[in-house]
């Protein structure tokens, strides 16, 4: 008997079991992150410094490191009125005190209109 012939030739490819499709569906999304991701690092550096009311009713700065600084208004005020000493310490500290250079941008304090201390 003579071996059996396929008449019909199915050369359809699927997308799931073909390689080259895959990598440029990874590919694709790779580049779509790294997008995203080039955009929130250009947003973070050029972030401001920033007040705002915590949910317990405190005021927390943020911009100025990683977390915000969290203090209520009376400790605020407390520290406020202690500017010249705090000077004064940095002054006599100043060799053995670190310092982070801001961010581009940063240096600025914005605070909510309608805001005051």
């Amino acid at each position: 008997m003579p071996p059996k012939t396929s008449t019909s030739t199915n050369v359809q490819t699927d997308a799931k079991n073909d390689p080259l499709a895959v990598m440029a569906a990874k590919l694709a999304a790779l580049e779509l992150e790294n997008t995203r991701l080039t955009e929130e690092a250009k947003a973070a550096a050029t972030r401001t410094v920033k007040l705002k009311v915590s949910e317990k009713g405190a005021i927390s700065v943020y911009g100025m490191g990683r977390f915000p600084v969290t203090l209520y208004a009376n400790q605020w005020e407390v520290l406020m009125g202690m500017k010249e000493s705090f000077l004064v310490f940095i002054q006599e500290n100043r060799g053995l005190l670190s310092v982070k250079a801001p961010k581009a941008g940063q240096g600025s304090a914005t605070a909510p209109t309608g805001s005051a201390l």
